[in-house]
């Protein structure tokens, strides 16, 4: 009985703590920024396909895959949110995640909290642990976010038709 009482306290504490990180870093306004700004992505691809599709006429040349893929987007709306993603992943997602990230920390250390959170009865590893966890679950939330809009502007934009695929060969 006596060894689960520390381990549930240990519980309750990285709950707390992990409870405490998500909600920093919900209030701070990098976050909101940063997914405003992944929701504004997959609405401005919708709207340039909208208004210039790709097109593939002949003596264009077929395009390399990312081309192909903007091409069957304007068949279908189901497609706008694999074509934000594409754009998305290269860069600006992964910029967005180490942003979380980084931010986890170093803002920690930049208001001097860091040293105070260092004297709690949780080991670094732990802290670390929720601190990184909570950068996750947002990156989760900001791929979402680029899947929901584009899917909701892909919808509205070209219809949910169902897909035409070209023959791979």
């Amino acid at each position: 009985m006596r060894r689960t009482i520390p381990f549930l306290w240990q519980g309750c504490l990285m709950f707390l703590l992990f409870r405490t990180e998500l909600v920093k870093q919900l209030r701070r306004l990098r976050t909101w920024v940063a997914l405003a700004f992944v929701i504004a992505i997959p609405i401005i691809i919708t709207v340039a396909l909208k208004v210039s599709p790709p097109d593939a006429g002949p003596g264009r040349g077929g395009g390399d895959r990312a081309d192909s893929l903007f091409r069957l987007a304007t068949q279908s709306g189901l497609l706008i949110p694999a074509a934000a993603l594409r754009v998305m992943s290269e860069f600006f997602l992964v910029v967005i995640i180490c942003m979380f990230a980084d931010d986890a920390i170093a803002s920690e250390a930049g208001w001097g909290n860091l040293r105070f959170l260092l004297t709690r009865p949780i080991s670094r590893a732990r802290l670390l642990t929720a601190k990184l966890s909570v950068a996750a679950i947002y990156g989760l939330v900001a791929t979402s976010r680029i899947v929901t809009p584009g899917l909701l502007a892909g919808g509205f934009a070209f219809a949910f038709r169902p897909l035409t695929l070209p023959m791979l060969g």
